[in-house]
């Protein structure tokens, strides 16, 4: 029996977005990223611009830095075809 695949870089990514997201680490880094939103929105009069500037650091990196990492190790199978 012979299988033929023809696997796309936007195939690879969105299969490897959805697992990175859908899975138990995607499911924390949401929970994690919405508790540093949620701590930024109520205590921002209490905080000084150092931890406001780092919890919307802890927001962002594991929700843009994720997908952005995601494309970086991606960029260079963007040339795979087969």
């Amino acid at each position: 029996m012979k299988i033929s695949v023809k696997m796309t870089a936007r195939d690879l990514f969105l299969f490897s977005m959805y697992n990175s997201w859908f899975g138990a680490t995607g499911i924390l880094n949401l929970i994690f990223s919405v508790g540093a939103l949620f701590l930024l929105i109520f205590t921002w009069g209490q905080n000084n611009m150092y931890q406001r500037a780092l919890l919307i650091f802890c927001a962002l990196v594991f929700t843009v830095g994720n997908s952005c990492a995601l494309i970086i190790a991606l960029y260079p199978s963007s040339s795979i075809e087969t």
